[in-house]
This record gives C-alpha cells, sequence and structure tokens, in this order.
C-alpha cells in the first residue's frame, strides 16, 4: 500500500476514535449504561490498533495498564464490556452512575463499585488523547494498526456531496494544479483522475483516483473532500460557497 493510501487510513482511524467514538461517548455522559456499553466497545476495538495478542482481554489489559492504569486493578474491561453488551447486565457488586451527587468525588469509582461515569469519560478523553500521540509518531504502533484495520476497518460516515456539471469543471480547475504541486504529492510518479458515479437530478458523486506509476502500482481511491482535509486544502464546499446545511 502506498504512502498516501496509508495516511488516508490513519486519518480515519484517528477521526473514528478521536470523533465518532468519544463524541457519542460524550453525548451519553448523562445515560451511563449507554455509555458504558459503548466505552467497553471502544476499548476492545481500539486496543488492537495497538497491542498484539490472541485473546481481546489480554490487548484490553495492556491498553488499560498503559493508558487507564488507575483502573487496571477494578478491571474496568470485564465490568464494562462483555456482561453490558451481551447481557445488557454489570459484574457483581459494581454499577454505574451519572448522578451530579458524585461530582466532587474525588474517585471515578467508588469503594462500594459505583463507577462515576462522566469521570470515566474525562479519564478516557485523556487516554485516548496520548494513544492517538503515540500513534502517530511510533512506527510499529503504526505498523500494526495498519495490518489490524484490514480486518477490523473502523466505523466511518459518509461526507459525500453530489455535484453538477458546472460545479465539477469549477472544482478541478482549482484542485488540478494544487494536486501537481504539492508536496506530497509532487516528488511521486503519479496519474490523477476523477472517477463519477451518478447520484439525483443530473448530479454527480466524485471521487479522486490516484494511481502510482512505479514501485507496486498501487490505487488509492478517496473522495473530494477527504482529499482536501488530508492535504490542508480548502474544502469543495468552501471553495464553492455552498452551504451544506441548505445545500445551496
Amino acid at each position: 500500500m502506498s504512502k498516501i493510501a496509508d495516511d488516508v487510513v490513519i486519518g480515519n482511524i484517528v477521526t473514528a476514535f478521536e470523533g465518532y467514538a468519544m463524541d457519542d461517548i460524550r453525548f451519553n455522559s448523562s445515560r451511563p449504561i449507554s455509555a458504558g456499553i459503548l466505552i467497553g466497545c471502544l476499548l476492545d476495538q481500539i486496543s488492537g490498533f495497538f497491542f498484539q495478542g490472541g485473546k481481546a482481554v489480554d490487548r484490553v489489559n495492556k491498553f488499560v495498564d498503559k493508558y487507564l492504569s488507575k483502573y487496571k486493578k477494578i478491571g474496568i474491561y470485564d465490568i464494562l464490556r462483555n456482561p453490558m453488551v451481551h447481557h445488557y447486565s454489570i459484574k457483581a457488586n459494581f454499577s454505574v452512575t451519572s448522578d451530579p451527587a458524585f461530582e466532587d468525588s474525588v474517585l471515578s469509582v467508588t469503594e462500594g463499585g459505583i463507577i462515576y461515569i462522566p469521570a470515566l469519560i474525562a479519564d478516557l478523553e485523556i487516554a485516548i488523547r496520548n494513544a492517538v500521540s503515540e500513534f502517530r509518531e511510533d512506527a510499529d504502533i503504526r505498523k500494526r494498526a495498519l495490518l489490524w484495520h484490514e480486518k477490523h476497518r473502523v466505523l466511518s460516515i459518509s461526507t459525500k456531496m453530489a455535484y453538477d456539471n458546472d460545479a465539477i469543471k469549477k472544482l478541478w480547475e482549482y484542485y488540478k494544479p494544487q494536486l501537481s504541486s504539492h508536496p506530497a504529492l509532487s516528488g511521486a510518479m503519479l496519474e490523477v483522475s476523477l472517477k463519477f458515479t451518478p447520484a439525483a437530478r443530473g448530479t454527480f458523486l466524485v471521487d479522486v483516483l490516484i494511481k502510482e506509476l512505479d514501485g507496486d502500482k498501487s490505487q488509492t481511491r478517496l473522495t473530494l473532500e477527504h482529499l482536501a482535509g488530508l492535504l490542508g486544502l480548502k474544502t469543495p464546499a468552501e471553495y464553492l460557497g455552498v452551504d451544506k446545511e441548505n445545500g445551496n
């Protein structure tokens, strides 16, 4: 796989964890059961990108030990993951709460086994931020993550927009010279083209196809929106002055 394709995958992984996963968990901070289920699932998935191990619990324990060490002793994964996801229950002697009465407590897990979910979420945000920082910088973690992603792809949300012929011509007039001179692309032998998929009422979904002309001759396909974000260019909506909420 080319470095361009690798960078796209890495960006997708980071967005899935820091964006989609944590956004959903924060949204459910006042719904402790929902948040607990999501946290258990996130620990299950993210640990595979960082640590090898035959069993999920082994990988998660390594992740918790490194990034959420204060929860290692109680076995936070065993409490939240299997009982809540598979049986809509929780491990004996534990419970979850978002009751503000626990807000001033110095403990995210009380001696009575009450897990204060907002405090756990705050700790998880720090853990994910630290993990993603290492993820970006550590070549071994990056290599492991790319291999894991081949079998366990992260969730994604489509950001595709449909464009008419006039909009496509304007966008290509802007992007084509930007792509040919961009430092991330200018040093490689590449063929860049557009791929069109008919949408509704004379509009098209537009993908960019980047083909390497040397090496393994791999191809990378991504949306204009994704490419713009990856290369730090104006998004199609920004360039065209489109109000994405109103579609005009």
